[in-house]
């Protein structure tokens, strides 16, 4: 089981203080922020293939001598 931090209970008394409407914010929020941070990661992701395919070819190209 999941043991709460001091964080985690300081974090579920400010949510126990807000508004039903104020914690769906609150979860839309952190929901869009989750799916920016996974749209950039995979942005991420996308730019080293593309950076590890470019220097490996570049590799292939060097003379066997060097």
């Amino acid at each position: 089981m999941f043991k709460m931090t001091q964080d985690d209970l300081n974090y579920q008394k400010e949510l126990n203080k807000l508004s039903k409407e104020e914690v769906i914010e609150v979860c839309l929020t952190l929901h869009r922020l989750y799916a920016n941070a996974c749209e950039q990661l995979e942005k991420n992701e996308a730019e080293n293939i593309y950076t590890n395919d470019m220097l490996n070819d570049m590799i292939d190209s060097l003379p066997d001598y060097l």
